[in-house]
């Protein structure tokens, strides 16, 4: 869990395993969102939100400091 926070993620929950990473989409700061088993990071949600709110990211737009993000 240590190498997680210390990359910058956000560790949310075990049960599911559920991560957020800080970044920006179309100029807010959001999490992307991350739940165990899904292939890539493909949703994100407002800071004040939860995983429940998520939204998927659009394609072509990971989010400024994503994983994979240039």
């Amino acid at each position: 869990m240590q190498k997680v926070v210390e990359l910058g993620a956000v560790p949310k929950g075990i049960e599911p395993a559920l991560v957020d990473f800080p970044s920006r989409v179309d100029g807010r700061d959001v999490y992307l969102c991350w739940k165990f088993g899904e292939k890539r990071v493909s949703h994100y949600h407002p800071f004040d939100e939860g995983f429940a709110t998520r939204k998927p990211l659009k394609r072509g737009n990971p989010g400024r400091n994503a994983p994979g993000a240039q």
